[in-house]
């Protein structure tokens, strides 16, 4: 393997590892363990912060992280 190769997959992996993950509703629903409709409340009523993605409402990993720890009962 030549150096520039090693250096191209250390930066694709540098990447990946920055690169924040984006979760549908339905994802959201699913890793929560509530349905659909309660994520559009938290986001609606509760302050969930989503964002739009080629037309597709999606919510930042860590913005889920962030509400879920701020809002555990």
């Amino acid at each position: 393997m030549t150096t520039s190769t090693l250096d191209q997959r250390v930066t694709a992996l540098e990447r990946r590892l920055t690169t924040p993950t984006y979760y549908k509703l339905d994802e959201v629903a699913t890793i929560a363990g509530v349905t659909t409709r309660t994520v559009y409340t938290w986001i609606n009523k509760r302050g969930l912060r989503e964002v739009v993605i080629d037309g597709v409402k999606r919510i930042k990993n860590s913005d889920l992280e962030e509400f879920m720890t701020a809002h555990t009962v």
